[in-house]
């Protein structure tokens, strides 16, 4: 399989739009966001339009394996089919570039790249600050006719503290399905496992363990 560093390039782009006649890896999106949609009924409330949710797990799965073409076309389908399965509100069609930016975000930094611990981390980062910190608190703002609140404080707690966990949570999903996704040439020619060392381990669940005494004390002293 053709790697590439970066998206910035016409084969690359060529390859993501082929991704469009691949009957498997459709399928497979398809499943992946049925799957999102699910996840979306058992996401934990915190705060008011704030919650705690594994949705990127699939959604990172999907724009690994499908390229960014077919993930913008899953993004705004899981927006779509979740807020009138799972509501949270009345339906806002901005909210649909959210989900869809995430989805491409994934994509871009996964799809047919060289697999780094690097690159998964600093994908889930983006995801946490453009679409999560910045545009969701803006898109809150539009619909309810509000002055827009660029410094929404739970929201970036939230998702400062989750990174680490989510991250750890990311690259163990990655390393335990690699083997099996080549295995089954659902990634033909990609590698099997995600490189990560002890130093990443240690790294990785040691912030994972500030992340999860933060959210704590966020949750039980702060709200309650």
């Amino acid at each position: 399989m053709q790697t590439y560093q970066t998206p910035f390039s016409s084969r690359y782009w060529k390859d993501a739009a082929l991704e469009l006649k691949n009957t498997h890896h459709l399928v497979l999106a398809a499943l992946l966001v049925a799957l999102r949609v699910a996840v979306r009924s058992i996401s934990i409330p915190i705060a008011e339009n704030l919650y705690v949710s594994v949705g990127f797990l699939p959604n990172a799965l999907g724009g690994l394996i499908c390229g960014p073409v077919v993930a913008l076309i899953a993004g705004a389908a899981s927006d779509i089919l979740g807020s009138f399965l799972f509501p949270r509100g009345p339906f806002f069609p901005p909210f649909m570039l959210v989900e869809m930016l995430s989805s491409l975000i994934f994509a871009l930094l996964l799809y047919k790249a060289p697999l780094k611990v690097w690159r998964v981390a600093f994908s889930k980062l983006l995801v946490n600050l453009f679409c999560n910190v910045l545009l969701t608190p803006l898109f809150l703002a539009w619909m309810y006719s509000k002055t827009a609140v660029l410094v929404d404080f739970p929201r970036i707690v939230k998702n400062i503290a989750l990174f680490p966990l989510e991250t750890l949570l990311l690259v163990v999903l990655l390393n335990s399905l690699l083997p099996g996704l080549s295995k089954l040439r659902i990634l033909q020619g990609g590698e099997t496992s995600l490189p990560w060392n002890a130093r990443h381990k240690l790294l990785l669940c040691a912030l994972s363990v500030v992340s999860a005494a933060t959210i704590y004390l966020y949750i039980f002293l702060y709200l309650s």
